[in-house]
């Protein structure tokens, strides 16, 4: 998060001060009801379906072939 966004993510948002990791959670049921509780979503988001190939192989333009030749010239 740092080099990428230049965010320090262990910097307090009240003080500026350093922060530090006191707890892991792992158990699921656990961590689901701590982001209920604070009003986070708690549910797996469903990955987007994987996108076709474009129309156009061609420019990467996908209204190519609707355009006239004279619409080049101006």
């Amino acid at each position: 998060m740092q080099r990428v966004f230049e965010l320090d993510v262990l910097a307090c948002p009240s003080c500026g001060g350093r922060m530090k990791a006191i707890a892991e959670i792992t158990c699921r049921r656990i961590a689901s009801r701590m982001l209920e509780h604070v009003g986070l979503p708690n549910e797996v988001p469903q990955p987007w379906p994987a996108r076709g190939p474009p129309e156009s192989a061609g420019s990467g333009w996908i209204d190519d072939e609707q355009r006239s030749p004279d619409d080049d010239a101006r």
